[in-house]
């Protein structure tokens, strides 16, 4: 049993109800005796207007035919992490240094950051004596991924990684950035600094970027530049987070050739299904939606930060997708906004921060409404 998942049964006699992720509504819904239908679940973070609204027609075909070795989609997957060009069907598209075997499809970011441990016991003689540092109250699956495969992983704050870096021993560093659920934004120089400090002793750097879909907040920007270093660095995308296609469970892992075949032998055949595959490779095309999705959602981003400011009286930080804010009172509040059929995210408190609540995005004006007043109503009670 990993340290995490023993913190969190402590937790649990601490706390009534304690989903261990966003998304948890089966739990909710039982335990709040709410019908399923009636509650807004504002979790997760995951992009409330999903690219699927568009009206897809998918050809029945996609739906007989089994996984293939798709050069087209991964081409078109590093033609936007990399470059974010207009448009991706444009002959006269910058070229990329990159190519299709520095990229892997896979089924979610999460596939992947179960992949990473196994494939570090592989290329490093002396795993044992690895020490793998995580940022503290970051994503679980990390930290959960690493322990259960027998690392050992050390905690630091986002703030104080630096100083581990320069002070401390560290084969592998895991981010993400933006960090969820904190909203702490890296700087992508720095991550790229400590990149070719790693890579030149034989340490990895892994860069979950699930929340990260603009160009200028991702090392992605600046990894042409740093091809040298490509096997030390692991970039984690999530089709699911901005598209709104987490049901798909389509994601992407971008690093040296080598990684990406031993990954890849790791994976094993058929991983990303062809319906995934299909949908992610027009989604990536539609250039109109992607631009109108990035200014939608770092404005309803504002609207939730200020709503925020204005109810509870606290700063909130995070991405385009989720805001979290720090309260002693958060249990309080996440439980009474259940009780009204609203669930955010509930963060406990770690040894370098209070208790949290992440909320994300409604996702429209009737869901805003309800936010609204279910806050109004709960800091009246």
């Amino acid at each position: 049993m990993s340290s995490f998942t023993s913190n969190y049964r402590n937790l649990q006699s601490t706390y009534p109800f304690l989903p261990k992720h966003g998304g948890d509504i089966e739990s909710a819904v039982s335990f709040f005796n709410i019908k399923r239908e009636r509650w807004l679940d504002l979790s997760t973070g995951i992009n409330p207007n999903s690219w699927m609204s568009q009206n897809l027609y998918l050809p029945d075909e996609i739906f007989q035919r089994l996984p293939e070795k798709n050069d087209e989609l991964q081409l078109a997957a590093l033609r936007h992490y990399l470059t974010c060009i207009e448009d991706q069907q444009n002959m006269m598209a910058p070229p990329i240094a990159l190519s299709a075997s520095n990229i892997l499809p896979c089924a979610g970011s999460q596939q992947a950051i179960q992949w990473l441990p196994q494939l570090r016991q592989q290329k490093s003689v002396n795993w044992q004596q690895d020490k793998v540092w995580v940022t503290d109250g970051s994503f679980s699956g990390h930290r959960e991924s690493w322990e259960n495969a027998g690392f050992r992983v050390n905690i630091s704050p986002c703030q104080q990684i630096e100083r581990v870096l320069v002070t401390q021993k560290v084969d592998v560093l895991v981010v993400i950035n933006p960090d969820n659920p904190t909203g702490y934004q890296w700087d992508i120089a720095k991550l790229l600094s400590w990149a070719k400090i790693l890579s030149r002793r034989g340490g990895w750097l892994i860069v979950d970027e699930a929340f990260a879909h603009e160009l200028q907040s991702s090392v992605c920007s600046q990894l042409e530049e740093n091809i040298e270093h490509l096997s030390g660095i692991f970039v984690l995308k999530s089709v699911g987070k901005f598209f709104g296609l987490a049901g798909i469970r389509s994601g992407f892992v971008i690093s040296s050739e080598k990684n990406i075949k031993a990954l890849s032998n790791l994976q094993g055949d058929w991983a990303l299904g062809h319906v995934a595959q299909y949908i992610t490779q027009k989604a990536f095309m539609d250039s109109q939606w992607i631009t109108s999705q990035i200014q939608q959602l770092s404005q309803q981003s504002q609207r939730l930060n200020m709503l925020i400011s204005k109810y509870f009286g606290i700063k909130a930080i995070g991405s385009s997708l989720f805001q979290t804010f720090y309260s002693a009172n958060a249990y309080q509040y996440f439980y009474k906004l259940a009780e009204k059929g609203i669930l955010v995210r509930f963060l406990p408190a770690t040894q370098f921060s209070n208790t949290g609540i992440r909320i994300g995005l409604p996702a429209n004006e009737p869901e805003w409404e309800r936010l609204e007043l279910a806050i109004k109503n709960i800091l009246s009670e």
